[in-house]
């Protein structure tokens, strides 16, 4: 289901039509927040590509309040979470 809303996302994006391409990231990442949780390299994706789209669309103070997880911060806490089971 989730491709059936990230594909059109992609090909209003590229047809020009961001602000339609915005409501499609949008929806999509918040069912990706919710069941693969926000750390999850799909739900990244979304962030990333919904981040893109907001700042062609001038909206560069919602793009920066999209908070993309950083991969190092993932690794960070695994480590840390490994580190606390030993």
């Amino acid at each position: 289901m989730l491709a059936t809303l990230q594909i059109p996302a992609g090909f209003q994006r590229a047809q020009g039509h961001a602000s339609e391409a915005a409501v499609l990231y949008q929806r999509v990442l918040a069912i990706r927040e919710n069941i693969l949780g926000a750390d999850h390299p799909l739900t990244t994706d979304t962030h990333e590509r919904l981040q893109a789209v907001l700042v062609v669309l001038g909206q560069t103070e919602e793009a920066a309040r999209v908070e993309v997880p950083r991969k190092e911060e993932k690794g960070m806490a695994a480590a840390k979470n490994r580190m606390s089971e030993v």
